[in-house]
């Protein structure tokens, strides 16, 4: 069974042995060579305590043919 707290938040992640961590904006100003390009586990933490917004219709793309967007309450 999986200890919910140890994902948490970041310092328990580093417990864990979780390193590199790297927020979007640094992503967002260029950083995405930063990425290992190696198989790994790896999380998006949202550290805000505020809902998320998201737009009604991503911006991805198709995926093999199929739209791959869900209504926002499935999100």
């Amino acid at each position: 069974m999986c200890d919910e707290n140890k994902f948490a938040s970041v310092a328990n992640l580093r417990v864990q042995g979780f390193e590199g961590f790297i927020s979007v904006n640094s992503l967002r100003d260029g950083g995405l060579e930063e990425i290992p390009q190696k198989p790994g586990v790896y999380f998006v933490i949202r550290t805000s305590g505020t809902s998320p917004e998201f737009l009604p219709e991503g911006t991805g793309g198709r995926f093999k043919g199929k739209n791959p967007n869900v209504s926002i309450p499935s999100l």
